[in-house]
């Protein structure tokens, strides 16, 4: 009984360490988009949520019986140590919450880079953070996409030739883009940056095996992307971990009215999937520069990762960069 009133004192001090996790959580749950965002982040975080609720419910059941034991000493039943035994799962109790609600603290933290951070800044590591997660999986299952289906198009259409209206284009790209982020937060442009990457892969994996110099292979996929009326590529900065590509003339925003956040996610995926190939390293593309954010180009920044990417089945990934 002689560490009881100390034990007293910690139990205090968690508690005050409590209020602080759940005051601080609470201000992450007031922003804007944190809030409309919910479902994507526990899409995305999903392990350390799941493991944030076990915790509550342990603690929880260390609460009922604590309490259950502090009513017996109450009414006078059972022995002497009982109270030292419901002070110790009142210890448990509140350390177990101090836990369980700093991992929910770590998860909203990723998104709030200080204090206070503005709606952007937070959007943007969201969707950063998404199409990480689905290019994680992506990679985790060797997916691919098979392009066989495209078929012979200039046999198939030998009037109408292989080119259809940009605005059509748009009328599908941005509808989808639109629509799933309507239904689906940030995983809808999530997936649609997905599938640029892996047309992408699959296409750089083709001209790999025709140019074993990675310049070359890559001024070979910026004529492709210029001669079929994507955009026109240009690379305006290098460094070691990360590359920036301008797009003029880009199909999916060229002309585009302002609406106040990029819009060019399947160009980002597919930025991404060329100098994955490229580099054999992971990439994440950020577009900071987009004609619907009041530009006149669009601009990515690709960022290297440090690990190696696997490559495709059948597709040879050369050597890091030169």
């Amino acid at each position: 009984m002689a560490g009881l009133p100390d034990l007293k004192y910690v139990v205090a001090a968690e508690a005050l360490l409590v209020l602080f996790l759940m005051v601080v959580n609470l201000y992450f749950l007031s922003k804007r988009p944190i809030l409309r965002r919910l479902r994507e982040i526990f899409f995305v975080n999903s392990h350390a949520f799941r493991a944030a609720w076990y915790l509550i419910l342990v603690a929880s059941t260390l609460l009922v019986s604590g309490q259950a034991l502090t009513l017996a000493t109450i009414v006078g039943v059972g022995p002497d140590f009982v109270s030292t035994l419901a002070l110790l799962f009142q210890f448990l109790f509140t350390t177990l919450l101090i836990v369980a609600f700093a991992i929910v603290f770590g998860i909203f933290a990723k998104y709030i880079p200080r204090i206070p951070a503005s709606d952007l800044e937070i959007e943007t590591l969201l969707q950063a953070d998404m199409r990480r997660a689905v290019q994680q999986d992506d990679v985790v299952t060797a997916a691919q996409l098979d392009l066989s289906h495209v078929g012979d198009v200039y046999t198939g259409r030998k009037r109408l030739g292989p080119y259809v209206s940009v605005t059509h284009y748009r009328g599908l790209t941005l509808g989808f883009a639109a629509y799933t982020e309507r239904r689906l937060g940030h995983l809808g442009d999530a997936l649609l940056y997905s599938v640029g990457r892996l047309t992408a892969r699959a296409a750089m994996g083709d001209i790999l095996r025709e140019y074993a110099d990675k310049e070359q292979a890559m001024r070979r996929i910026f004529d492709e992307i210029r001669a079929n009326g994507i955009a026109i590529p240009e690379v305006v900065d290098r460094t070691e971990d990360r590359f920036t590509v301008r797009l003029y003339e880009n199909v999916t925003s060229a002309g585009v009215p302002p609406e106040g956040k990029p819009i060019c996610h399947y160009q980002s995926g597919m930025l991404s999937g060329i100098f994955e190939i490229l580099t054999a390293r992971p990439v994440l593309a950020h577009e900071v520069h987009c004609w619907a954010l009041g530009d006149r180009f669009c601009e990515f920044q690709l960022d290297l990762g440090p690990k190696p990417v696997t490559s495709d089945p059948g597709t040879q990934t050369p050597g890091p960069a030169a």
